[in-house]
């Protein structure tokens, strides 16, 4: 590289893609304790494509001392001045500028596990996953027009949640934590919801020509409703809430409080290799999904959705700890594990869409034609499901459990 950039044409052959132009304001912060942190305030603007994008943004850096101080004076910011949280170089924002109309949504990146990896670095490697996967997303969701971003930053933080379940024997969130999580999930799930009603599930119903302009307007209903989430949950993301929620998720990470427990059994544990945890959680979870699984087929909805969340729960632990176990027995039960899950995730949409749609039926006169015929369209549907999701479960309950 060094050789080619010393080639005398290149000069005449290069042009900028797009230009950042900043202001910067800089203050040094000596603390009573001694640390130091530099405050730098930037203002400006990047220009790419004929857009510009002005920006204003705060960065802080350590000059010396405790690195986790730098966690502790974001929190104290972001409690005082209406900020965002962002993860966007400069450079991030010329790009994104550049393919602002091909943006896609992140996906979760691959963990891989040594048996030799102690329970602390596996709970670690996996947490800073699903938050990059969770937080990763957050630009798209911000726009207010991007289904699959709010979809995978769901995705990102219900992984982050059933993680914190697996090892809640050794590791919890502070107080509060847990509660704002559920709040950016449930922004996001209303979203999420009303997005799959409108465009997939409806999209599933055989209309005849009487029921057909009604299904239209329930449609319609349904993806007004849908721009109204996506709405709030692009608030949600830019607000001072959500930053303060992603600053306190990372300073936690970073500072590892579960290390000053008393208790020397937890001290253990975390020290142990992961292989011993991840078999006995899967174990765990194996167990539950069969026991809420019996009889699957002739389960009511309540009781469908109770074995729905085991499974999905099981098929984290399967996805996290998959380098952990011999990948002969690892793969087939993967694979069962999916369809089953796939089928009961289905159903749980479709217990989801029956609820929406009575929201349309009471709440939407022109739409609640159409969603009293979708309603009895889809409890037929989810009854003739019953002989799959029979077949699915003796196919499960015949595949052996993976092996470390």
């Amino acid at each position: 590289m060094s050789e080619l950039l010393k080639e005398p044409v290149l000069p005449d052959q290069l042009t900028p893609i797009f230009r950042t132009t900043v202001t910067r304001k800089t203050w040094l912060l000596r603390l009573p304790n001694g640390d130091e942190v530099e405050l730098a305030l930037d203002r400006g603007k990047v220009t790419a494509a004929e857009h510009d994008q002005p920006f204003s943004e705060l960065e802080l850096e350590l000059k010396q001392g405790d690195p986790h101080r730098l966690g502790e004076i974001a929190l104290r910011l972001v409690d005082k001045i209406p900020l965002r949280f962002s993860l966007q170089s400069k450079s991030d924002r010329g790009y994104g500028l550049l393919r602002s109309d091909k943006r896609r949504a992140t996906t979760a990146a691959s963990i891989t596990l040594k048996k030799r990896d102690t329970v602390e670095t596996a709970f670690c490697t996996i947490v800073r996953n699903c938050l990059d996967h969770a937080h990763a997303n957050a630009p798209l969701v911000a726009t207010g027009n991007s289904p699959e971003g709010v979809h995978q930053m769901r995705v990102g933080l219900r992984r982050f949640r059933s993680a914190l379940d697996l090892f809640a024997d050794v590791v919890a969130l502070p107080d509060g934590l847990e509660d704002e999580v559920k709040w950016m999930a449930n922004e996001l799930g209303r979203a999420r919801d009303w997005h799959v009603l409108a465009h997939s599930t409806l999209a599933q119903i055989d209309g005849t020509s009487d029921t057909r302009s009604a299904l239209r307007e329930a449609k319609a209903a349904a993806v007004s409703i849908e721009e109204a989430r996506d709405a709030d949950a692009a608030v949600a993301v830019k607000s001072p809430r959500y930053a303060h929620l992603m600053l306190a998720l990372e300073h936690w990470l970073a500072t590892a409080p579960w290390r000053g427990t008393s208790d020397k059994a937890v001290v253990k544990s975390l020290d142990a290799h992961i292989i011993a945890h991840a078999d006995r959680v899967l174990r765990k979870r194996h167990r539950k999904l069969v026991r809420r699984g019996r009889k699957l087929h002739k389960l009511d909805a309540q009781h469908r959705h109770r074995a729905r969340i085991a499974a999905k729960k099981l098929r984290y632990a399967t996805e996290f700890f998959a380098g952990v176990f011999e990948p002969k027995s690892m793969k087939p039960y993967r694979r069962v594990l999916a369809k089953l899950q796939d089928d009961l995730g289905w159903g749980n949409d479709m217990a989801v869409a029956d609820g929406l749609l009575n929201h349309l039926e009471l709440h939407r006169r022109k739409a609640a034609a159409g969603a009293r015929y979708a309603r009895g369209f889809l409890a037929a549907r989810v009854s003739d499901d019953r002989a799959n999701q029979r077949t699915l479960w003796k196919r499960f309950r015949a595949t052996s459990r993976p092996t470390v």
